[in-house]
Order: C-alpha cells, then structure tokens, then sequence
C-alpha cells in the first residue's frame, strides 16, 4: 500500500549537474546509495520534479532498493511510495537527473521511454563488450600457443583411429570399436536359471579414439587456430567500432569453447593405448563370456593387438601421444548492467 512521503523542498531544487551523458559511474553511486537505505530523494543529484511530457530523456541504467523498500517517483506519484525498481534518467534539455520507477515515465512519454530504453540496451552491450575484450583479449596468444603445442598430438590420435579401426580390423579381424562402443562398456554374458544376459565387466576410458564416426581432431584445431587469428583489434579497444568489437567477441567467443573440448578430448582419448585400458580390455577378454577375443597390451611406445599374443600386430606410438597437454587460461566473466 502507498504510503505518504513528506519530500523535503532541497529535492524539488533543479540539479543541473550533467551537462553531458553521465557514464555509468553515476548508476554505481544511485546503487550504494539506495543500498545502504538512504532516500532516493535525498540523493545529491537527483531532481524531484515531473518533467515535461514531451521532454527527451536518457536511462543510464537500473537500480534495485532493498528488500520491501519502496520509493515515491517524481514522474507519477512524487509524495507516494511506488517502485522498488528505479531507472536512473538523465533529461539533456535541464542537465538533471531524476530517479523514476523503471516505467513510470512510460506513461508521459511511449515512444521517449521506448527510444531510452533501446539506446540504454545498445550502451550496455557495447559496454559489456569492450569489458569483456579488455579483460580477456589479451590471453588470445596462449590459446593460439596451447592449441599449436598440442597439433602433433590430434594429428596422431587421428592416424591411431585409423590404424586401430579398420586397418587393425582388417589386418587381425580384431574389431575394437565393437567391443567397446556402448560407452566404453566392456560387456560379459552371465548365465542364470532365468536366462542369460549381459554384464558389465568394466568401463574404459577414450574409447571414442576408435569411434570410426569421430570427427578429426586436428580439423577442429585449424578451425579453431581460425577463430583466434581471425581477432585483428587496436591496442585500445575502446577505439575500435562497434562492429570490429563485435567479430572479435564473436571469434573469440566461438573460438574458446572449441579449444576448451579440443583439450579435454587429447586428455581422454589417448587414455585408450595406456597401460591401464589396454589391460583392462585384456583382462575382460580372458573372461569366460567375454563377447570378444582381444589380445592387446602396451609395452613402451607400442601396443600389440590381435585375437592372440602369437599373431599380434605391433603399433608404434608417437612420443607425443605421452606430452603435456596444456592449461587453457581462464576467462573473466564481467557483469556490469
């Protein structure tokens, strides 16, 4: 229910403050005004009297009162309480500022308050933009470097999907992909009274190396190479375009999370030709029930795999398939509306 406020006559004064803009740094001082309970009216820059209908205005941004606050609004009701959400507005024609209800001045002016609120979104992303840029861009040279350390790796990996797929199929009639496709699950027929039916016998990890569907893991390195070096920006941001900020964001941001996945692939794939999965598989094949005869094991830089240690073939790994995967850098989040 409205209550009445008695506004002092210091509210009511004109503030030409702001001849120009106020940049944001204005929201920021409303936002700990209001938050520490003082009266929006009693703010030193706010001016407590209805504008004209016709005048133009400028929302410079939004600002919440605490918890069951509310604040009279000099646009519709000046001696009630109203809002509990403000908007901070500044008028160009008087230099003031006045603290409304988020939609108060909607009702003296539709088309004012929508143009406002349209260059107030345009200001915030434009804002939040260079933000971004200025708090990340920089680390774009360690992405490039990370994903440039780790080309010899996917490009063996690829070369291992095709020798321990179809080459080894054909070689041996070892089909690894069809032992493991179903998540990694290394299944076992158990026979009951009921019937017989399929356990698992354990899971391994990178079985997708030999997904013979998987897509090339140095493919999506170059594109995302192509993201990163697509980024061309002044040393200040600030300076550059709205359009240039917005492809480098656009680059980078597609660029990351390619390079993020890129990463945690390299890492779990090559877990397949590791001592432990190459056991494991072995181990399971042993298993009376096993749904396939595999021999493999891995010594050193190679892996032996046949249905037999005496008729096994030898793959020769890499010594990148044992490299250090890089950390990416991490990406500062700004959120300032």
């Amino acid at each position: 229910m409205a209550e009445y406020v008695e506004i002092p006559d210091a509210a009511r004064e004109p503030k030409p403050l702001f001849p120009e803009l106020p940049d944001f740094a204005v929201v920021r001082e409303v936002r700990e005004w209001v938050a520490n309970g003082n009266a929006t009216y009693d703010w030193r820059g706010h001016t407590h009297t209805a504008p004209a209908n016709d005048e133009p205005v400028d929302f410079i941004g939004f600002f919440e009162l605490p918890k069951g606050a509310e604040a009279p609004c000099p646009c519709c009701t000046p001696n009630h309480t109203k809002f509990g959400k403000g908007v901070v507005g500044w008028f160009p024609n008087t230099h003031c500022i006045r603290l409304m209800g988020e939609h108060c001045f909607k009702r003296l002016n539709p088309s004012g308050y929508q143009d406002a609120k349209d260059r107030l979104e345009q200001r915030q992303g434009r804002r939040s933009t260079i933000n971004y840029l200025t708090a990340n861009l920089h680390k774009k040279a360690e992405f490039i470097d990370a994903l440039e350390r780790v080309q010899p790796l996917a490009e063996h990996l690829d070369e291992l999907q095709m020798i321990m797929g179809e080459r080894l199929r054909k070689l041996t009639g070892v089909d690894l992909w069809q032992a493991v496709r179903e998540g990694g699950n290394l299944k076992v027929v158990v026979e009951t009274e009921r019937g017989s039916f399929n356990s698992n016998y354990a899971t391994v990890a990178g079985y997708r190396l030999v997904d013979p569907a998987r897509k090339p893991l140095a493919l999506a390195i170059v594109r995302a190479l192509r993201f990163f070096r697509a980024i061309d920006l002044h040393a200040n941001i600030a300076d550059a375009t709205d359009a240039e900020r917005a492809a480098a964001a656009r680059n980078f941001g597609k660029g990351i999370p390619l390079a993020r996945d890129l990463m945690f692939d390299l890492a779990d794939l090559r877990k397949f030709v590791s001592i432990e999965t190459t056991a494991t598989i072995r181990n399971w094949s042993q298993q009376p029930n096993a749904a396939a005869q595999i021999y493999i094991r891995r010594k050193d830089r190679i892996v032996e795999v046949g249905k037999r240690e005496t008729d096994a073939k030898l793959i020769q790994l890499r010594d990148v398939i044992d490299s250090s995967i890089p950390i990416l850098p991490s990406i500062v989040i700004t959120a300032d509306r």
